[in-house]
């Protein structure tokens, strides 16, 4: 009985209060895990493509920067609102890299805020989607994801993704077309951040199951089923869409590689990360940010084994779901787990890499789901399932913690990934040209050298083996090493670029013109080419070559850093120069405000 003066309590106001009270929890418990990521720089593993070396997302928004976000394919991917997002970053931040990675992280917040409230309005209950949420949120799986700047695909597309589950619930609740609308819209606007959202129609059916209940009634389920069915059709013209776009801009960007593995080797791989994923859920240890593909053949036992572990646990979860509609949760959860994988699987082979954390991004949610429901079917008590549920948590926070730590800094993150696998050329590579860019590049060449070995047909390794050998003056074996570059990738300006440098560096001028004009003949427009020939006029005294070449340059890209690098060159030649034809003096003087005076440098 309520004492006097007292009312009941609104059981409604009190179940807001306890959400209000899990979604600030986990939002302040997600912040804390990927604080050592705040604090990050931005890593030499893809972020110069992405942000530091990208002349387009420097330009912030622009005219010109949005038409290239979307009419472009850049990095093998077509992801116009990832680059707008960065190039949003850029206007805000600059090349600061706390910007970008709290944006990363306010993203990852948003979308564990997004699904537990859409878990809430869908079950109608509070600590089993703050569960699920919480291990969206906390699990170290999806350090990549958050931590990496480069994966802003992931963390956006991900806002996107929970932001159509949650236009869909209130679509079911009360069906029209502007409700159908926005699911068709949020459903678009990830497909334009990453190509994964192609699942989605599929999960929608899934929650249609459960925990919508729409095929429940077996009288009228055929029909139920086929009506689902076909109102998810037009999202199939995205998702079609997005897959054409995605094959298109995958081949042309040279990502779909290993050729070599077949078909049976593929399917095969798809069982072994399937079974690689659900033991890195539960055991997430020996994490990197690079797996090398294992290759197995499609008898090995490794294979038969994970093939027998995943179609045993859906054949027992099927049974399970058929006798009992109480194990429906954990049915939806592992098909979810499956299905969303599909698309990273290896069914088509993508890049090098066999398996990637960032992945299981949006798949671990089926798995949560079904844990999260999975008391229910074993009878174990609420209390004591909080309990655990609560321990899973705050372990999973500590060691997304401590990955994150790994992830704010490239070198602990790619000599871990040496520990843990020796024979990681990815790590060997990336650890090589950050040595380079550090200015060490006697361990750039060790791990330089060893990629090479390990990987020898990849061009890169050898390129980066000639950078530390150049850094060092050992310019004969710089050559060496890039000219195998070079044989590996005819194509790679880079290495064509720093072989005319180390020609030069030996007193070889006639082959390193050479080399310059069969450059030029093939890319008129190749400005680092153009740069060296002007160099390599004025070395040997040919000053008005030298300042028409450093001329030309400026009048092709203006100033870019191309730009100032032949303005610099052309102020200096003319200020040493008394008999520089005022032609050479009117381009240096148009040229000048490009410069700080301290960036001046003496010569050629």
């Amino acid at each position: 009985m309520d004492a006097p003066g007292t009312t009941r309590a609104d059981p409604e106001a009190a179940g807001a209060r306890a959400l209000a009270l899990v979604a600030a929890g986990l939002a302040l418990l997600t912040v804390l895990a990927y604080a050592p990521a705040l604090r990050g720089d931005f890593l030499t593993y893809d972020d110069p493509k992405y942000v530091t070396e990208n002349p387009a997302v420097q330009l912030g928004l622009t005219r010109e920067s949005v038409a290239w976000a979307f009419t472009g394919i850049h990095d093998a991917n077509w992801i116009p609102l990832v680059w707008l997002s960065l190039m949003a970053d850029h206007e805000w931040f600059g090349l600061d890299p706390r910007g970008y990675h709290a944006t990363n992280v306010a993203l990852h917040v948003l979308s564990t805020l997004l699904l537990l409230l859409t878990l809430r309005r869908m079950t109608g209950e509070t600590w089993r989607p703050a569960f699920v949420a919480g291990v969206f949120a906390l699990h170290p799986l999806h350090v990549q994801s958050v931590a990496w700047i480069s994966e802003r695909k992931d963390v956006l597309s991900g806002v996107f993704w929970m932001a159509t589950l949650a236009a869909y619930v209130r679509y079911r609740e009360r069906p029209g077309f502007g409700r159908y609308a926005a699911v068709f819209a949020s459903l678009s606007l990830g497909l334009l951040c990453k190509a994964t959202a192609v699942t989605l129609p599929f999960v929608l059916l899934l929650l249609d199951h459960w925990p919508g209940g729409r095929f429940r009634d077996p009288a009228t389920r055929a029909v139920a089923l086929r009506r689902a069915v076909l109102e998810k059709l037009p999202l199939l013209v995205p998702v079609g869409l997005a897959c054409g776009v995605t094959l298109l801009a995958q081949s042309q960007g040279g990502a779909m590689g290993m050729d070599r593995l077949s078909l049976g080797t593929r399917l095969g791989h798809a069982f072994v990360a399937w079974a690689f994923y659900l033991e890195q859920a539960f055991w997430p240890t020996g994490l990197q940010f690079f797996y090398r593909h294992p290759e197995l053949p499609p008898g090995d036992p490794h294979v038969l084994g994970a093939a027998a572990l995943v179609l045993g646990v859906t054949a027992a979860l099927a049974f399970a779901a058929w006798r009992r509609r109480s194990a429906d949760p954990l049915l939806v959860g592992w098909l979810w787990f499956l299905g969303t994988l599909v698309p990273m699987i290896g069914l088509v082979q993508v890049g090098a890499q066999g398996m990637a954390d960032r992945y299981t991004y949006l798949p671990l949610v089926g798995l949560a789901l079904g844990l999260a429901w999975l008391p229910g079917l074993t009878g174990v008590r609420a209390r004591a399932a909080g309990a655990v549920a609560a321990a899973a948590l705050l372990a999973l926070a500590v060691a997304a913690h401590a990955e994150a730590r790994r992830w704010a800094d490239g070198e602990t993150l790619f000599r871990r990934a040496i520990a843990i696998d020796p024979e990681n050329y990815m790590a060997h590579y990336e650890l090589a040209r950050l040595m380079n860019a550090t200015g060490r590049p006697e361990e750039a060449e060790a791990h330089a050298a060893e990629a090479a070995r390990l990987v020898p047909v990849w061009s890169d390794a050898y390129l980066n083996l000639g950078a530390a050998l150049q850094a060092q003056g050992r310019h004969e074996e710089a050559e060496k090493a890039l000219r195998r570059a070079i044989a590996r990738n005819p194509g790679g300006l880079d290495a064509r670029h720093r072989l005319v440098r180390s020609l030069v560096a030996q007193g070889r001028l006639a082959p390193a013109r050479s080399e310059l004009d069969r450059l030029l003949r093939e890319l008129p427009g190749d400005v680092e080419a153009r740069l060296l020939l002007a160099d390599l006029d004025a070395r040997e005294g040919d000053r008005l070559a030298a300042w028409q070449g450093y001329a030309t340059v400026c009048q092709l890209v203006g100033p870019s850093p191309g730009g100032r690098e032949a303005a610099r060159s052309l102020v200096a030649l003319v200020d040493a120069w008394p008999e520089a034809p005022e032609a050479a003096r009117d381009v240096a003087r148009q040229v000048a405000p490009w410069l700080d005076d301290e960036t001046r440098r003496d010569g050629p």
